[in-house]
């Protein structure tokens, strides 16, 4: 019970931060948190292997989306999760890119979400450790494959949200990874360590501000105060 109030008051603690979260049961979090409009709360639909190959079948043929080889499919629907949802999502967006030409293992490779979402922490990480060069490239790289700047933008701030939240279990449980709280809370471990020689970098409080300052970008975007990569350059630069 303590351990699910410490997550709770997170939570609550970062008006800022529209956050979504995916729960097997919404209502074992308290009222004060269900109630918070900063926070929608979505319970996981999850389909098993065989079904989700039969719905990704379906929604390659309805998009007419072409494969290269059997392989080059199988490779794609093996990264795709469980949940109905992202599996249609995924297969229109690689669809849209496509445009009717053959998709190979390496568009599987660059265009799925886990291998963009790989490469924007990768991009979080080179700015977090300054290094600004390789930051800038990697973001060309973000943008030529079509990746927009303003899910960019977002996807760092879900990771850096990410990284405060382990940041701040590592202070409450000094380093104890073998934690049975921490797999009570949902925190994996090997993530935890993993991402270490960044967290020991930072302190919860300049990640906060880091969060900050990408939410403020965000926003002047989105505001059309800024031109978009203008506004990433500048931040990148000032961190």
């Amino acid at each position: 019970n303590s351990d699910r109030k410490f997550l709770e008051n997170l939570l609550l603690s970062n008006k800022n931060i529209i956050c979504l979260i995916v729960v097997k049961n919404k209502n074992s979090f308290n009222e004060n948190v269900l109630n918070n409009k900063a926070f929608k709360f979505i319970e996981a639909t999850i389909i098993n292997d065989s079904k989700k190959i039969s719905l990704a079948n379906y929604y390659i043929q309805q998009s007419n989306l072409k494969f290269d080889c059997e392989t080059t499919k199988s490779q794609f629907i093996a990264k795709l999760n469980n949940d109905p949802f992202f599996i249609e999502n995924e297969i229109k967006k690689m669809a849209n890119y496509a445009n009717g030409v053959e998709i190979n293992s390496n568009d599987v490779n660059v265009l799925c979400l886990n291998g963009i979402n790989d490469n924007i922490f990768n991009l979080l990480i080179y700015i977090l450790t300054k290094q600004k060069t390789k930051a800038f490239k990697l973001f060309n790289d973000l943008v030529k494959q079509k990746v927009q700047i303003i899910n960019i933008l977002q996807t760092i701030s879900v990771q850096l949200f990410q990284l405060k939240l382990q940041k701040m279990l590592i202070e409450k449980y000094k380093f104890n990874f073998a934690s049975k709280s921490l797999t009570e809370l949902g925190i994996n471990s090997f993530i935890v360590q993993k991402n270490l020689p960044i967290l020991n970098l930072y302190t919860s409080d300049k990640l906060n501000q880091v969060l900050e300052k990408i939410l403020l970008v965000d926003y002047n975007i989105k505001s059309n105060i800024v031109i978009p990569t203008i506004a990433f350059q500048l931040f990148v630069s000032e961190i």
